[in-house]
């Protein structure tokens, strides 16, 4: 959760275990103020502090995708289409053209609607 990775995070950044350990007391009386349980708190920092620094610290290679991502604008009718994209996916596999193009399941990405203000207004200056 969001207390681990940020504990994990100070873990890494701060190399004066003082110092964490008193941006992690920060942290652990923030969380009780957003309504968190003290207990699941000092579960998840000590569970971040017992990873060793030195892995923390260590690079991580990143996976490169290949997957095709599918954009489409937002609509909350839109809800079931990561349902129909999988069981859709077993014809795009079959026919060999599509399964060069979509070896894998399409990344599902939703663009944001134009909202009534940029409906509104013109961004483009007017010619002379």
């Amino acid at each position: 959760g969001i207390i681990y990775s940020e504990a994990t995070r100070y873990h890494r950044i701060c190399s004066d275990p003082n110092d964490r350990n008193s941006h992690l007391n920060v942290l652990s009386q923030s969380m009780r103020q957003k309504g968190y349980k003290p207990k699941t708190i000092t579960k998840q920092i000590n569970s971040a502090v017992k990873t060793p620094r030195t892995r923390l610290l260590q690079y991580k290679e990143k996976k490169i995708s290949t997957r095709v991502p599918l954009v489409v604008t937002y609509n909350p009718a839109l809800e079931e289409i990561r349902k129909i994209i999988k069981d859709l996916q077993p014809i795009l596999t079959e026919d060999e053209t599509l399964k060069n193009i979509f070896p894998e399941t399409p990344i599902l990405a939703f663009r944001q609607p134009p909202n009534p203000q940029q409906k509104l207004i013109n961004r483009k200056l007017p010619t002379d």
